[in-house]
């Protein structure tokens, strides 16, 4: 129903149930075994699906597009003047303009706002997508894997065999590292700290958290990072900048849009754009739906693409890439979403 609109069926329960309500934001309603059947659905995936922004044409104050909750509860009230501000109303030109707001945001609530990577485009719709995959469309498939993940984790790690990893098709070394990671085995600060061998056990890339094996895999600030050369290879201009908790193909999209930006500014015609990830170059080649969790930002890359201008997209070994590697940890460490370097 969330997102095959326009079968019948599909518009028969909306027009009994739904009205202009948001299926995944509904009241439980009592209705059909069909409807109740679907309702009892919800209930148990609903945590599977996320707000992503689009073209920012979301209540800035209603809807939880931030992860925060809505802003309206973060206030002591609502301007009268604020009441339809919607979010690209408020985010321009990719700034953040809080002075247009007759609202008082608590600063807390700016700060966070301030590192949300946000990127809007207008062909994409604000919309609630599966963070099961990142095309972001629901599956019955998915569903099922998402409620049997979510019984998985209830279980303790004591009580589950990982002999499958030794099977899996992998050189040994990355099959050790999984077993390690599996049991909990990993040198990180909070494992030696444990063992007496170090007496600080906070994470030195963000020095927020303990690190820990989940903290140093999937949940540490993440950066992206990228630079300019020459024709001789001689540093041009660098950038930088923090996306808080995400992942790598975000950083890797986001360090390639900003690199474009860049270098439009710059006022360069012929560019060839390196990045060492082999799925950002196939995404940007090939076509992708609008429910893809950073459709906003692949669809801003394309239209600088279309710009006149020559960009080549390269791929390029890690090995090749270590200037931006290293401006993408700089990034992770700076509390900055974007900043450059011209020296």
């Amino acid at each position: 129903m969330h997102q095959n609109c326009d079968t019948l069926w599909v518009q028969v329960l909306r027009h009994k149930y739904l009205n202009d309500d948001m299926f995944l934001t509904i009241t439980k309603k009592s209705g059909s075994i069909t409807w109740n059947a679907i309702m009892k659905a919800l209930l148990a995936l609903k945590d599977g699906f996320q707000y992503r922004l689009g073209d920012g044409n979301s209540s800035f104050w209603y809807t939880n597009w931030s992860g925060i909750g809505n802003l309206a509860n973060q206030v002591m009230y609502v301007d009268i003047h604020d009441l339809q501000m919607r979010v690209r109303d408020v985010y321009i030109d990719g700034k953040w303009n809080f002075n247009l707001l007759y609202t008082t945001i608590p600063v807390d609530v700016m700060d966070h706002l301030k590192l949300l990577p946000v990127c809007l485009n207008s062909q994409v719709v604000d919309r609630y997508t599966w963070k099961g995959n990142l095309n972001g469309l629901y599956t019955a498939k998915d569903g099922y894997s998402w409620l049997n993940r979510s019984a998985f984790t209830d279980n303790a790690t004591n009580d589950i065999t990982w002999n499958w990893v030794w099977h899996i098709p992998a050189p040994e070394k990355i099959k050790f590292f999984i077993w390690t990671a599996l049991h909990n085995a990993l040198p990180t600060k909070t494992m030696l700290s444990h063992r007496g061998l170090l007496q600080v056990n906070l994470c030195p890339r963000c020095n927020i958290e303990e690190e820990t094996t989940l903290h140093c895999l999937r949940n540490c600030i993440s950066g992206f990072g990228g630079l300019i050369r020459n024709s001789d290879g001689a540093w041009v201009h660098g950038f930088a900048g923090n996306i808080g908790f995400s992942n790598i193909l975000h950083a890797e999209l986001l360090a390639v849009y900003h690199g474009l930006v860049l270098a439009w500014e710059l006022d360069i015609k012929d560019l060839w754009c390196y990045s060492d990830s082999k799925i950002v170059i196939k995404l940007l080649s090939n076509h992708v739906n609008e429910w893809h969790h950073y459709a906003a930002i692949i669809y801003n890359i394309k239209d600088l693409l279309t710009r006149n201008w020559r960009v080549r997209l390269l791929h390029t070994l890690r090995e090749g890439n270590t200037c931006a590697d290293f401006l993408a940890k700089f990034g992770a460490r700076n509390p900055e979403a974007y900043n450059s370097k011209k020296d």
